[in-house]
This record gives C-alpha cells, structure tokens and sequence, in this order.
C-alpha cells in the first residue's frame, strides 16, 4: 500500500498486549511501544509520530486514552491517510478488546484529518464475532456491538493443490531451492491449503531444518516440520486449538464424528467454524478439514 503512494500503511502485532489481560492501561502501553518499534523499523522517516509516541511511553502509568492521543497527532501530522493493520487483535482479553473496539468506534467520524483512514483487524475471527458482553454490562442486558463501521470482511480461503505449488514455486525462482512433487503433496495433504499452515510448514522447512539451497525439500522435510510446529505450539495453532473447545464449535465438530449432519445448526455458527479452516464442504457435505485431525493426533 505505500508503493502507490496514495497511503501511509503500518502492519504491527497486538501480540504483545495480550500478557496484559484485562489491564487496559498495559494493554495500551504495549501497543504504543510496538507503534515505536514498528515505525522505527517500517516508516523511519515519520519521526514526529515517533517522538510523539516515544514521550507518551514515559508517563507512568501512561493514560489509557494515550494510543487515542496518538493516532489522532499521527494522522493529523500526516501528508497521507493512515491505514493500520492490526494482527492477532482477537487474541486480547475482553476489557482490553472491548476498549480498542470502542477507541476505533469513536474515531472513526473524525478520518482521515483526525484518526486513520482505514483499520484493519487481522486474527481468526470475522468480525461479526467480536460481540461480547463483560460481566457489568451483563447485568444490564447490554451487548457489544460496536462494528457497524465494517466496510468488509475478508476471509482468506484455503489454497488448492495448484495454489500452494505455485507458491512454493516462487521460493524455487527466488532461491534455486526446490520442493520435489511429494513434498506439495504431503504439504497440501497435512494443511488442505489452510494458508498459516502451508507458510508455516515450508518456513520451518526452508529457513531452519534446510538452509542449503542446493538441497531439495522432500516429503520427510516436511513432515519433521510439520513436528516441529506442533511441539512448539505456535500461536496460530494454540488459538485454532482453543476454538475446538468452544461450545457452538465443539457441538458441530462432534456431530460430524458421530456421524450426523449439523443442519439443524445456526448457520452463523457452520460458517464460524468453516472460516477458522476447520470445515470444509464436498458434495454438499460438511466434513473435518484434515488440520482438525492433524492438532487431535497430537
């Protein structure tokens, strides 16, 4: 996106502030800092932003409207409108989730002078799903629905056999490293295209366990990778994991391995579980995507 020069684009990770829990004060703390680290790294010349951030890190505890504060200063100090990406923003606790969904409910009337132009919510979720109800609003009947600002959903459906040799392909072009067909075989058969797993597995094979770019990645490469991201428990992989133990998931996953078609189920809920890769349909029948196996194996 800064290639067309029309925007300011930053991607950063949320990753940080889940050890803050519930603490919103941390929470923001966290995310500033990694604005700091990012634009240093991404967008070093926008050093106003970055001096700006920098002071709003010294005050202790720092306000919890600081990274308001801030997107609010950067925008306005910007000769272009702003679009932030946010990855691994489902992984915050419900307080701190809550208050960054509300921050971006109430800046977005004031884009693109006074708030970023465009925010982009990266995680395994849609957006439909972050409705939540702490336990104060609980009692008052409340529900959280804050995003009635989406302009789009974006699933990133699963590759196909070609798709994920096309991709490895391009390392192939790049490197001269080559992935023999038994390899994209064993890749697609282990992932289904689930797109984090097809980039996981060939990173683990082509940046750790065979850095040689003379020698080919096998099928054995790939499964002792595919080991290797399981032990680890990689985030991805562990909130996958985690969403099998939620009810509306687990109900419709247990139906299919006794046998039963889910049908009768909310269709928001199939659709859930379809998008978090869990799912696929064949001949209009539901059926456990073979990464589901891969995690319960395991």
């Amino acid at each position: 996106m800064n290639f067309t020069g029309k925007y300011t684009a930053l991607y950063l990770s949320t990753e940080l502030a889940h050890i803050a829990n519930n603490d919103i004060e941390r929470t923001v703390y966290w995310i500033v800092a990694e604005f700091v680290e990012q634009l240093k790294t991404q967008l070093p010349q926008e050093t106003d932003a970055i001096i700006y951030a920098e002071k709003l890190l010294e005050r202790s505890p720092v306000d919890e409207i600081a990274l308001r504060k801030f997107l609010a200063y950067w925008s306005e100090k910007s000769s272009k409108p702003l679009a932030i990406f946010f990855d691994e923003f489902d992984g915050l606790f419900e307080k701190s989730l809550i208050f960054l969904l509300k921050l971006l409910r109430t800046g977005f009337s004031n884009r693109p002078k006074h708030f970023p132009q465009s925010v982009c919510l990266i995680g395994v979720r849609n957006l439909r799903d972050y409705k939540l109800q702490p336990k104060e609003e609980k009692e008052r009947g409340i529900l959280l629905s804050p995003f009635n600002i989406i302009a789009n959903a974006i699933v990133l459906k699963n590759f196909t056999h070609e798709e994920v040799g096309e991709l490895y392909d391009q390392h192939t072009r790049e490197t001269g490293q080559k992935f023999t067909p038994e390899a994209i075989d064993a890749a697609y058969d282990l992932t289904r295209g689930q797109p984090w797993l097809v980039n996981a597995l060939a990173y683990q094979a082509c940046f750790i366990d065979v850095t040689d770019r003379t020698q080919p990645i096998t099928k054995e490469t790939i499964e002792r990778a595919k080991e290797q991201l399981i032990l680890p428990r990689d985030t991805h992989i562990q909130s996958l994991v985690d969403r099998l133990r939620e009810p509306r998931v687990r109900e419709i996953i247990d139906a299919i391995i006794s046998g039963s078609e889910p049908t009768s189920f909310n269709p928001d809920n199939i659709e859930y579980v379809r998008d978090l890769g869990l799912l696929k349909e064949k001949t209009r029948k539901l059926l456990i995507q073979f990464t589901t196996k891969l995690f319960h194996e395991n």
